[in-house]
């Protein structure tokens, strides 16, 4: 009897141990899926321009959905381009449009009626109109802020598009790698994207393996200091302005190893190290050496990056239309006109993009229109052509 009860009591406590050792993993299971979880919910800002709405960028929507919805034909506006600025703490979108009208009474009236709707949108803004030639141009204000610049071109017999068939597009989707399933779900989506990685995000290598499977091309999303770090994060393999040569080449080298493979480069934030001549010259020189393509991002209009590139004899390009700074269903269709007008008036235009569920939901409304009209590529086709107009 009493051998009975050791066993009993040893038996007892195999299944305590065992109990003890299955509550372990299981806690320690939910603990890790809590922490993912929790990370993948506090995914840092994917680009500095991705600021929090303010009253400036508010305002600049609602004036782009007027000129929009001028009563024009929206083949008669044409967005010449679009340039990232900064001033007293604020980051906008400063905009170049033409406005096509086939005779002056036309074009009195949109200057008109616009002026009527801008002033009706708010008194801070400021509507400035200069005639040059038969042309008119109107310069729009929020206070101090130059928002942009629309010209009211009159031509009575108005030339017809380039063919649409030779307009060459690149869309670039920026900071793949911290959402694995939409960015998935873009690899799926049919149309030729180009994906910029992340060299430490949490996903990264699970998704280079799958565009690798595929024969997707992809580029190294290369972090750089910002206008506003520290309060602004890059994130970690960041450069940063006061990092000496060797320290630049080291952390380059490091977050090229991160994602093996690549064709090209294009820059994570970078307002601030991009503007510096010196470091940047540093970083092209190694991608030249490693036979690599710059994208400039334009996260600035002060960027030398483009321009020294060029200069340097580096096969590169530069963006033309961020797509997604507003996730709202309006706006985002005006960047995406935006950058299918700046691709037909310049023959060729680069978008980027980020992993939003808006942003996939954009591309996927705009498949047909795309592949009617446009030759969508890889960013790699375009490196080398001429983007001056963007």
């Amino acid at each position: 009897m009493e051998k009975y009860g050791e066993k009993s009591k040893k038996y007892l406590t195999l299944i305590f141990i065992i109990s003890i050792f299955s509550l372990s993993i299981i806690v320690a299971w939910l603990l890790a899926d809590y922490l993912l979880e929790r990370h993948l919910k506090t995914i840092p800002v994917y680009e500095e321009i991705n600021a929090p709405s303010s009253i400036l960028n508010d305002l600049i929507r609602e004036i782009d959905y007027a000129i929009y919805n001028n009563g024009t034909s929206k083949k008669d506006i044409t967005f010449l381009g679009v340039e990232t600025r900064f001033k007293d703490d604020f980051i906008w979108e400063f905009t170049k449009i033409l406005i096509k009208c086939n005779n002056n009474e036309l074009a009195q009236y949109i200057k008109t009626s616009l002026k009527e709707k801008l002033y009706k949108l708010n008194t801070d803004i400021d509507l400035r109109i200069e005639q040059e030639g038969l042309d008119i141009i109107c310069h729009v204000f929020i206070k101090d802020f130059y928002t942009h610049q629309i010209i009211l071109k009159i031509e009575e017999e108005i030339e017809p598009d380039k063919k649409l068939a030779k307009v060459r597009l690149a869309i670039i989707v920026d900071d793949i790698g911290y959402n694995r399933d939409i960015a998935f779900s873009l690899i799926d989506i049919d149309l030729p994207l180009s994906f910029s990685l992340l060299p430490f995000a949490p996903f990264t290598k699970t998704i280079l393996q799958e565009l690798g499977k595929r024969g997707i091309n992809y580029m190294l999303h290369l972090p750089m200091e910002p206008k506003g770090y520290p309060s602004v994060d890059p994130g970690p393999g960041a450069l940063y302005e006061d990092m000496d040569e060797k320290e630049i080449i080291k952390i380059l080298l490091n977050d090229l190893c991160m994602v093996p493979g690549v064709l090209g480069v294009n820059n994570h934030m970078g307002s601030c190290f991009t503007e510096n001549t010196d470091k940047m010259i540093i970083v092209l020189n190694k991608l030249k050496e490693k036979g690599l393509f710059y994208i400039d991002s334009k996260t600035t209009s002060e960027t030398v990056g483009y321009k020294l590139a060029k200069k340097l004899g580096l096969k590169t390009a530069k963006r033309s239309v961020f797509l997604d700074n507003d996730l709202t269903p309006k706006a985002l269709q005006i960047q995406m006109e935006r950058l299918l007008s700046i691709a037909r008036h310049n023959g060729v235009a680069i978008g980027i993009c980020h992993p939003h569920k808006e942003t996939l939901e954009l591309l996927k409304k705009n498949i047909k229109k795309i592949k009617s009209g446009y030759e969508m590529v890889p960013v790699s086709e375009l490196v080398n052509m001429d983007f001056n107009g963007s």
